[in-house]
């Protein structure tokens, strides 16, 4: 929880100079972010680790199913040649795609490594930037590529992602199916 020299937070500092409407959406925000998904902390976590390992579980029992019944089944003993072909095909491919949907919800979608320099010893209530005043970016003003989250000063198109708490370069989305960001990639 984020808190100033006094102890106040964002959500009271907003309530004493009368700016209900931000001290109100800074309150539901700090409920929802504190509770989870929906007040469901297993579901928070099931979120944050996202669909990949399920979908990737699934299709592997779905593929075990169809090699034990359809292939290696007692009543497949007159299969031609052709079918054999065309099933083992099939699993070929479907082995392919569990092996390329594993290596996409694994890669790195470009995260920017944080400053390394001074991380380890650096608090929450110390100043963002110590060793990057001098960066181009803030010396001619453009103050948005300043990662408050990350501390760091971000590339052109890089955004933070919420779910992995990391920074990525040319930032698009956080896709749940593949469990990861889609951003360049390296």
């Amino acid at each position: 929880m984020v808190k100033d020299k006094t102890g106040l937070t964002p959500a009271q500092l907003a309530a004493d100079k009368n700016h209900r409407q931000v001290a109100f959406f800074l309150d539901n925000a700090r409920r929802v972010h504190d509770s989870g998904c929906n007040g469901n902390p297993t579901f928070a976590k099931l979120s944050k680790v996202g669909l990949a390992p399920l979908l990737w579980c699934i299709a592997v029992v779905l593929l075990a199913t169809y090699i034990h019944s359809v292939i290696a089944g007692q009543y497949n003993m007159s299969m031609t040649p052709a079918f054999g072909l065309f099933a083992w095909s099939g699993v070929f491919v479907a082995t392919a795609g569990l092996v390329m949907f594993y290596k996409c919800s694994r890669k790195d979608p470009g995260y920017i490594s944080a400053n390394t320099r001074d991380s380890h010893n650096q608090r929450d209530d110390e100043p963002l930037l110590k060793m990057e005043l001098d960066n181009p970016a803030l010396l001619t003003g453009n103050w948005s590529q300043l990662c408050i989250t990350c501390k760091i000063v971000r590339p052109v198109r890089s955004k933070h992602c919420s779910t992995c708490d990391r920074c990525v370069e040319q930032f698009d989305h956080h896709c749940p199916w593949v469990s990861n960001c889609v951003g360049k990639g390296l």
